[in-house]
């Protein structure tokens, strides 16, 4: 999205996000990440944007993982007993700073580790 829309689409959001937020409805992240002209980026810019809204970073990872899973019906977005392992590690705290969660150390999927970070880049190390 270009950066001067996104801006005035997340003040316009912003002024009317606090009431949503308060009233404890479930908003989950999500995005159409790979299909057609729509990057897998798409879910971090969307992540980015809601944090500018309310600016609380534990709400917005809930809003991706266990608010998305809850949303879904499906058994993903927490770490417990019969969902599946999927998950990413990271080297540093997003709670800290949201932007951490470009620092990937590892992607696990279904249990197995499939990334690991090595200079810079993702390596696959099992398929």
């Amino acid at each position: 999205m270009h950066e001067t829309k996104q801006r005035k689409l997340s003040a316009f959001i912003g002024m009317h996000s606090n009431p949503i937020i308060n009233r404890n409805i479930l908003i989950g992240a999500g995005s159409d990440a790979g299909s057609p002209c729509t990057s897998h980026r798409a879910l971090l810019d969307e992540l980015y944007t809601m944090y500018e809204m309310i600016s609380d970073a534990k709400e917005v990872l809930k809003s991706a993982t266990v608010n998305a899973g809850k949303i879904l019906g499906s058994d993903v977005g927490q770490i417990k007993e019969g969902y599946r392992a999927n998950l990413i590690l990271l080297k540093e705290n997003p709670l800290e700073c949201l932007s951490n969660l470009e620092s990937i150390e590892m992607v696990v999927i279904r249990g197995k580790a499939l990334m690991k970070h090595a200079n810079k880049n993702l390596e696959i190390i099992a398929e």
